[in-house]
């Protein structure tokens, strides 16, 4: 399927027949509306939340100067610098401000289209089947999600539909042309330097080549090698800079959050999300409705025994590039030392699980169950993505500079040396928006609520009066502080998400 020239042996040979991907005028008009709806989905609500911590990170990262922030950010280990190069561009041209910030991922993310229908089209898909995964993508709630953050996730979607399409075309050309590779060389290097995950999309690339187009292994290879040497002084950047870090504590600073993923919970969940999400047991519906055609899909490769060796090709490649990062990561971080897990991470599934998902309804037979699974499919995208869109609870959906503009105003101008303890790792935040609002009174420190409540420490570690902050619902801290022997006020709240509240200790503590 991905295209029909040259020697058919040697292709991702089309599904559908030699030229199916006319549009005719309904068709155009149905993509319109999918790009419209891609579009404004991503700007729905794009300024009604503030920054939430990692954001912060992105946005510290970039005010530095340019070799600063390549030291900052080598310190970091995690975050290769791509992403925060442009993103100080974009603060250049236009500021800090909220919407000129969130903008910025959005267009790389509504750039991701073109790219989209490209490989599309190289794949021979049916303008109906280009329509339908272009909406199952535009209405997806954890791909808005990741379009508005202000990090580096969406340039990871546009840099991994790109290297997938032009990997299909390097593997459907005939010979081997350089220009092809040349250009897959390129974008393959961007994706490795905007985040660590871009080197499983190279070496799913390369593995599927092993099997399915060895006689194009050879040149692949010596790009792989050419991007492991332009990777290198990035390698050596942060080796020189953290490798006393390293040596004493390895990752856990960087990556001790990360939780170690369960089978039915987070791996099931991903793909859940993929479909898109409403609660347990309806989750179990779309399970079903998205997995039964992939599995009918299977079952027929399985069964086909290499007599439709152009569609058991195109599967395989699909099926690798949806599956195999997630279970790999899933894998590994039972084995390593530290964890590797977050579904943002697999961002990189996304593209081409939509597709096999759609080829795989358009093998459906007869045409009405095609039909009526295309439309349930399309209801239920387009339902979730709604929910996903006005959904309020989402924790990182917080109005953190009305929470800080609060607890400003209720403090008297005199008042200095103001402590604000943070717990679940919101102190990043919270300082943004005291140094946005230039507030020097408030020294915010990340502290979990064992260490204030901690008798032998407590003199040194809080004073007589402090603030808390913290997600979701504030009562149970509320409630540990008072047993404490602390008198707590009732403070501030956005949502039952997030909140802060000022804190005495009481006369004799």
């Amino acid at each position: 399927m991905l295209g029909c020239r040259g020697r058919q042996s040697h292709l991702l040979v089309a599904v559908n027949d030699p030229d199916p991907s006319v549009f005719s005028k309904l068709a155009s008009a149905v993509f319109a509306l999918a790009v419209g709806l891609y579009v404004a989905a991503r700007l729905w609500n794009l300024t009604a939340y503030s920054l939430f911590p990692g954001e912060v990170f992105s946005v510290r990262a970039a005010r530095h100067d340019w070799s600063g922030m390549i030291a900052f950010l080598a310190r970091d280990i995690v975050h290769p610098p791509l992403f925060y190069l442009l993103l100080k561009a974009w603060i250049g041209i236009g500021g800090e401000s909220l919407l000129w910030l969130k903008l910025f991922p959005v267009l790389i993310s509504i750039a991701t289209i073109f790219p989209f229908f490209l490989l599309c089209r190289e794949l021979r898909l049916r303008a109906a089947g280009i329509n339908l995964a272009l909406v199952l993508m535009a209405a997806n709630g954890y791909l808005i999600f990741y379009a508005q953050g202000v990090r580096m996730y969406s340039l990871l979607l546009l840099l991994t539909v790109c290297s997938m399409w032009l990997f299909v075309r390097f593997f459907n050309s005939a010979g081997r042309p350089k220009h092809h590779l040349v250009a897959l060389f390129a974008v393959n290097l961007l994706l490795v330097y905007t985040q660590y995950y871009g080197w499983l999309v190279v070496c799913l690339e390369g593995i599927f080549l092993l099997f399915w187009g060895r006689h194009k292994l050879r040149p692949f290879a010596i790009s792989v090698a050419g991007m492991i040497l332009c990777f290198s002084p990035w390698v050596y950047t942060v080796a020189q800079v953290s490798m006393p870090q390293l040596r004493e504590r390895g990752l856990e600073d960087n990556l001790g959050w990360l939780g170690r993923p369960t089978l039915l919970g987070d791996l099931r969940l991903y793909y859940v999300n993929l479909n898109g999400h409403f609660h347990f047991p309806i989750d179990m519906l779309q399970l079903l409705l998205f997995g039964v055609p992939v599995l009918l899909w299977v079952w027929h490769v399985l069964r086909s025994q290499g007599k439709d060796t152009g569609q058991a090709t195109t599967f395989w490649w699909l099926f690798l590039l949806s599956f195999l990062p997630a279970v790999l990561s899933y894998a590994a971080s039972q084995v390593l030392p530290q964890s590797v897990w977050h579904p943002r991470y697999l961002i990189i599934v996304a593209a081409p699980y939509m597709i096999l998902v759609v080829i795989a309804i358009g093998r459906l037979r007869p045409s009405w169950v095609r039909t009526a699974t295309t439309f349930l499919m399309v209801s239920w995208a387009i339902l979730a993505g709604f929910k996903a869109l006005n959904e309020d609870n989402a924790i990182f959906r917080v109005k953190w500079e009305y929470l800080v503009r609060q607890m400003i105003q209720a403090e008297s101008p005199g008042d200095n040396n103001l402590k604000v303890y943070a717990i679940h790792s919101l102190a990043p935040a919270v300082s943004f928006y005291l140094e946005q609002a230039h507030e020097t009174r408030f020294q915010v420190e990340q502290k979990e609520l064992s260490e204030i409540l901690r008798e032998d420490t407590t003199a040194q570690a809080v004073g007589d009066h402090f603030w808390v902050v913290g997600f979701l619902s504030k009562h149970p801290v509320q409630k540990a502080l008072i047993e404490g022997g602390y008198q707590v006020g009732e403070g501030f709240e956005d949502r039952q998400k997030a909140f802060l509240f000022p804190v005495w200790r009481r006369s004799g503590q």
